[in-house]
């Protein structure tokens, strides 16, 4: 069996996913954004449905960017938090972290 780690590097574990499936955190929301982009697609001209296509890419690559550094700050929280748990400040993070 794979550690916990193996499996979230592995992408096998997708807490976001399931916190939204399990939920109804966003389900409102969420067809609300489907509603309106349904609307503006079926009726925006066609040189402008490029523009809002090429807007809602840009905007989800930007989301997933700021997703991923919350993700990335939570788990170097996470750490740092293990290693002052288990090692006191005997060591400091950075040090533990420091490539040799």
């Amino acid at each position: 069996m794979k550690s916990f780690i193996e499996e979230l590097y592995y992408d096998n574990i997708k807490p976001q996913e399931i916190s939204i499936r399990k939920s109804n955190l966003c389900k409102e929301e969420l067809s609300v954004l489907h509603e309106n982009e349904q609307f503006l697609l079926e009726n925006l001209p066609d040189n402008l449905k490029t523009v809002f296509i090429e807007y809602a890419d840009t905007w989800g690559l930007v989301n997933g960017k700021t997703v991923l550094d919350g993700f990335t700050a939570g788990f170097r929280f996470g750490a740092h938090f293990a290693v002052d748990t288990f090692c006191g400040n005997k060591i400091s993070i950075e040090d533990y972290l420091k490539d040799k």
